[in-house]
């Protein structure tokens, strides 16, 4: 009879393997910007003035204008506030507008039914009324950011043209 030894030694290592690897996925890796506090973060509201939110959370991060003025998004079976890696099993659909109503981009399984479809009119045509409509922002402001690879709370104010929230961003995801 062969010693099982190195079987159960294998075994023991693999399970260690596996084990080190999701505590330094799981492991949080977020930067915030400096004062950042998220019970203040979840006071933020749509229509508040850009100088109110900076005398609240004080300076971002870093700042953007957003690439995408207009997202809609179908089938959303996940909320928000959940992690993206639920979303790889239950994707959503979207699609981003340019200023002119152009499709930009298209992601999820209706992208080979929306091909040589090239604006608002004819997404809604092909696909319906969006679950839901991401309204146009200007820019963003990142009050977080991963400070290395892995696991981080993405924290986001988006505004309008005109400086005030759009809405904001608080999610979970890996870089």
């Amino acid at each position: 009879m062969k010693s099982r030894r190195p079987l159960l030694v294998g075994l023991i290592l693999i399970i260690a393997t596996v084990a080190a690897g999701w505590a330094w996925l799981a492991k949080d890796r977020t930067t915030y910007a400096s004062g950042f506090r998220q019970q203040l973060f979840v006071t933020i509201k749509p229509g508040l003035p850009r100088d109110d939110v900076e005398r609240i959370l004080g300076d971002p991060l870093f700042e953007q204008d957003d690439p995408y003025p207009e997202t809609w998004l179908y089938d959303e079976s996940v909320p928000r506030s959940e992690s993206r890696i639920f979303r790889i099993f239950q994707p959503s659909e979207s699609v981003r507008f340019d200023a002119a109503g152009r499709i930009l981009k298209i992601s999820g399984f209706s992208a080979e039914r929306l091909r040589g479809i090239g604006d608002r009119n004819g997404v809604l045509r092909t696909l319906g009324s969006p679950t839901r409509r991401i309204a146009a922002r200007a820019r963003c402001a990142y009050y977080s950011r991963p400070s290395s690879f892995g696991r981080y709370k993405a924290r986001v104010v988006a505004y309008t043209a005109d400086g005030l929230v759009a809405e904001t961003f608080a999610y979970e995801t890996y870089d």
